[in-house]
């Protein structure tokens, strides 16, 4: 079985900058939640 992300790219590249806006998007959050609590343990 192919990983999602390789199914939607042989599907075509319809998909694409959507997918990589919504995973770039997440990505942020994420990394930006990381830095916080890192901050918060570091200096709290």
């Amino acid at each position: 079985m192919l990983p999602k992300s390789l199914a939607n790219k042989a599907q075509g590249t319809s998909l694409e900058p959507k997918n990589m806006f919504f995973y770039w998007k997440v990505e942020l959050k994420y990394r930006c939640f990381c830095l916080e609590m890192l901050n918060h343990n570091a200096f709290g």
